[in-house]
């Protein structure tokens, strides 16, 4: 039977790289068959929107999954590293065959600390909703991004997607405060692939304060929207946007970022 939503006291990264490593196969079949619209349409386009607003020579692709953003990115970089803590993500990335990019088994926390400052991007699509300490990835986004570097991200709407997936009503949900949902997996056109993931809500606010204390200025927030021809693709008609994604730059000084966290800290702000 498959399983409804469900809000959950804690979960491993062990527990959640699971479910990734169930959902490789139907990812990469998802993706490479252009069935995934929202990954085309909306992600993809927005993703490299962002991408023209940063100067990119270096590009760390964080929680890559199987691959494909990674592939597409290193067309036009010379060097991308995807990673991923899926050991089956990464066995169907490393079927793309590209001279600027490679595949890593890893979480970008474990990456930073073996790794100087050394790319101008970090991208992390659709993963910040998925990592259950925020401020530990966020962090070292900023440790691996040289000063100035960017951190492109995508996630789903904070205040809209709730209502759009179907748990608004559940009385466990409360728009303003964090919540580890254990969910069925589902795209527009495969709503029943019958295998599970996790995501963490939190409100707006918070994905804002912890990319400042984490030494981010956030430049710019887009609410993308299809067009009319690609919202014909949907089953169910978009009324409010379903994602929201932003540009943020990684202050020069480390010192004075480490500095302003600190201050935040003693100021009962930290989350």
């Amino acid at each position: 039977m498959r399983m409804e939503f469900r809000k959950v006291q804690s979960k491993s990264q062990l527990d959640i790289t699971a479910e990734w490593d169930a959902l490789a196969p139907v990812r990469f079949q998802q993706i490479t068959s252009h069935q995934d619209y929202t990954f085309w349409q909306i992600l993809v386009p927005s993703v490299f929107a962002m991408l023209k607003l940063t100067k990119a020579d270096s590009i760390i692709d964080a929680g890559c999954g199987v691959g494909v953003l990674s592939d597409l990115l290193s067309k036009d970089q010379k060097k991308v590293v995807g990673i991923d803590p899926s050991a089956k993500s990464i066995f169907f990335a490393q079927k793309f065959v590209s001279p600027n990019a490679r595949f890593v088994v890893t979480t970008l926390e474990d990456y930073a600390k073996r790794n100087v400052p050394s790319v101008s991007v970090v991208i992390a699509n659709m993963v910040l909703m998925d990592v259950i300490d925020l401020q530990a990835f966020l962090s070292a986004a900023f440790d691996v991004l040289r000063p100035n570097g960017s951190l492109i991200f995508t996630i789903t709407h904070p205040f809209f997607w709730s209502e759009y997936y179907g748990y608004s009503a559940k009385p466990w949900f409360h728009y303003e405060q964090e919540a580890i949902i254990e969910s069925p997996f589902r795209i527009t056109s495969q709503p029943d692939c019958r295998l599970n993931s996790t995501h963490v809500h939190r409100p707006l606010e918070t994905y804002l304060n912890v990319l400042f204390e984490s030494g981010f200025v956030t430049e710019l927030l887009q609410e993308p929207m299809p067009s009319h021809q690609v919202a014909q693709m949907y089953k169910k008609p978009w009324q409010v946007p379903r994602y929201l994604v932003g540009l943020a730059r990684r202050e020069n000084s480390i010192a004075r970022s480490r500095s302003r966290r600190e201050n935040l800290r003693r100021k009962g702000i930290d989350q």
